[in-house]
């Protein structure tokens, strides 16, 4: 089972947010970064485009899965955290158990976060739509690049919401070929838009990330 720790939050809407040590910090412009957890064991935080929620990967340690934890900036001072279960993911024989857990992005209402897995050798994308709590992959074959980025949740622009996705095209080809793909929000693809890291750099340039 994924779950998707919620600790509840706030404050003014935050401009950023960072990782040191191990622990999250939430930086506002002319005040001291906040420090939000002190385990040391979170890592790769993202903020959401209305300032109101911090989603971040909390570490499993040695042979554990990792968690997915979400902090609602706005009750930080509040509420502990609480423990989501997301039974479509964990039920979904197709997936199976995964381990760690990469590069968490919300899509650009808020409403949802997209994350980078793997389970029994394959990469996977899942989306996990947080009220009320659900899961769908919408990537497989897909591969990390760099830093454990494997794809970019459209922010901006007409194609705000969509997904680019380096992924094994396998239904082109007899072969393994890597491809980078526009999907939708859930996986459907729409088109083939580059096949090189510098044409899909023009391209995210071009429809604003």
């Amino acid at each position: 089972m994924l779950p998707l720790c919620v600790a509840q939050l706030a404050a003014a809407a935050p401009s950023s947010v960072k990782e040191t040590g191990g622990n999250i910090f939430l930086v506002e412009d002319n005040r001291p970064a906040e420090q939000l957890t002190a385990a040391g064991t979170g890592f790769m935080p993202a903020i959401s485009s209305d300032g109101d929620k911090i989603v971040f990967v909390k570490s499993g340690g040695p042979g554990r899965p990792d968690d997915l934890c979400l902090i609602y900036v706005k009750h930080r001072h509040v509420q502990v955290p609480v423990s989501i279960v997301t039974p479509a993911l964990a039920l979904d024989a197709e997936v199976g158990a995964i381990g760690a857990i990469l590069d968490p992005q919300f899509s650009p209402d808020s409403s949802a976060v997209y994350f980078f897995t793997q389970s029994a050798g394959r990469g996977l994308i899942v989306r996990v739509e947080l009220t009320p709590p659900k899961s769908y992959i919408v990537a497989h074959g897909a591969i990390p690049i760099g830093q454990g980025r494997s794809f970019d949740v459209i922010a901006r622009g007409r194609y705000a919401g969509d997904l680019i996705v380096y992924k094994d095209s396998e239904k082109l080809t007899a072969g393994r070929l890597f491809l980078y793909w526009l999907t939708d929000p859930y996986g459907a693809n729409l088109a083939i838009v580059a096949d090189n890291k510098n044409d899909v750099e023009l391209f995210r340039d071009a429809v604003g990330r």
